[in-house]
């Protein structure tokens, strides 16, 4: 099974349908979704299956969550759309294709940031355990736990300064640095 979550990107060309189950909280289609766009785990995946899709021509990023081909169409739980050239966020209380109402993308590390050596933005990950609450920028959370404990969605984690990252292969210090400096 692929490990992390893909993107593909495109020119925007021939839009396809896509239905949604929470249609409320989601932008209708059609997304300009490709024929081979990769599905998160795979095509037999029974995880969460993001497919992520930039269009070049309109600096446009589009999501959705647990998605399904379906012939020349898809099918997702939920899809979100946004404008890579504005730091606008959803209405508050919206989920996206992930549970925090964030977009994915702008989180995942990408080969060539480790390749360059420096990641210069937050990183995304997930958490076994949320608590029923979320933190600017998120905008929903996806949990029933009020432990204060455990965290909001949006919260943000940094490493000490100090934690020691020789031990850690060059490929590795590259996350851990740009988690010491996550400001």
């Amino acid at each position: 099974m692929p490990i992390g979550i893909p993107f593909i990107l495109t020119s925007g060309a021939n839009p396809v349908p896509v239905s949604f189950e929470y249609t409320d909280e989601s932008e209708p289609g059609p997304y300009p979704i490709p024929h081979n766009a990769p599905i998160e785990g795979g095509e037999t995946s029974d995880g969460d299956r993001h497919v992520l899709v930039v269009e070049q021509k309109t600096c446009k990023l589009y999501e959705l969550y647990s998605a399904r081909k379906k012939g020349k169409s898809w099918t997702a739980v939920s899809g979100a759309v946004f404008d890579l050239k504005s730091n606008q966020l959803r209405p508050a209380n919206w989920t996206s294709a992930d549970a925090a109402g964030l977009p994915i993308l702008p989180g995942l590390v990408r080969y060539e940031e480790i390749a360059s050596g420096e990641i210069k933005h937050a990183i995304r990950f997930t958490a076994k355990k949320t608590q029923k609450a979320y933190l600017w920028p998120a905008r929903h959370y996806a949990s029933k736990i009020t432990d204060k404990n455990v965290p909001a969605m949006g919260t943000r984690f940094r490493l000490k300064a100090s934690f020691n990252i020789d031990g850690f292969s060059k490929e590795n210090q590259v996350i851990l640095r740009a988690l010491k400096n996550m400001e």
